[in-house]
């Protein structure tokens, strides 16, 4: 199985690597690496600055990616996605009639496991996540997303359970979107997410998948010991394993 990295974040956003030194290590250890980087909230917001980031990553010899928010709209201007190899599609926000519900005190907590309180404008923990599907299975039609990150690190979890949150409903038609719209599922190192049960789902659709640590720092790029065992264990053919083709369109089923 190839060792392959496509979800690291650099200093153009939240990480505490360059880019540079994330490809000095890729060669080092033999990944096939990509960078995709926030934008817009933590990474580039002007063209310029995209356009930066952009050189910056070509430069290193890294597959360039970003990562965009599900959560609210995002119109890249077209000369940025012709350039990019690949776009992770995730959700860190959730829009209200009165205001927007920001998810990284979640990630924050889950990943150093600190205290979190679901917040109180989200409502019914499973009414919310039939909201955040509603807009998952709307973004994944109309923008250019290629991988599904971290599909399942969403609030709920902190009251229903990391797993007992997806009923197999929500989880099919998270999957059928995927599928549907050419969009593969990425098996994440920093959250060890999806779940089982949501993977074999995914297998048993015809998903393709996606390997990625989520690294921000040294310690966490290319930690991927939970999506290898996941790809081991569930008989995942090298053939179903996302590979950055450029911006081609995809194919939709």
């Amino acid at each position: 199985m190839r060792r392959q990295d496509l979800h690291i974040h650099s200093t153009f956003s939240d990480g505490r690597m360059a880019p540079d030194e994330i490809a000095d290590r890729a060669r080092s250890e033999s990944f096939s690496a990509g960078l995709a980087d926030h934008c817009l909230f933590y990474g580039p917001k002007t063209d310029e600055a995209f356009q930066e980031y952009m050189d910056a990553v070509k430069a290193s010899g890294l597959y360039l990616g970003l990562e965009i928010d599900l959560g609210r709209p995002v119109d890249l201007p077209s000369f940025i996605v012709r350039e990019l190899d690949y776009i992770i599609g995730s959700v860190h926000h959730f829009a209200l009639d009165t205001g927007q519900v920001l998810f990284s005190p979640y990630f924050k907590a889950r990943r150093f496991g600190t205290p979190y309180q679901f917040p109180k404008e989200l409502g019914d923990p499973r009414e919310s996540l039939n909201a955040i599907a509603d807009l998952v299975v709307a973004r994944l039609e109309t923008d250019p997303v290629d991988i599904l990150g971290h599909a399942t690190v969403l609030p709920s979890c902190v009251i229903l359970g990391d797993e007992q949150a997806f009923y197999r409903d929500w989880k099919a038609r998270i999957i059928r979107a995927a599928v549907d719209n050419g969009v593969a599922v990425e098996i994440s190192g920093l959250w060890k997410a999806p779940h089982r049960e949501f993977l074999e789902m995914a297998v048993e659709a015809g998903a393709h998948f996606a390997i990625g640590s989520d690294a921000h720092d040294e310690k966490g790029l290319f930690d991927i010991e939970y999506p290898v065992r996941m790809v081991e264990e569930l008989g995942i053919p090298e053939s179903r394993l996302f590979v950055p083709r450029g911006r081609e369109p995809r194919v939709r089923r």
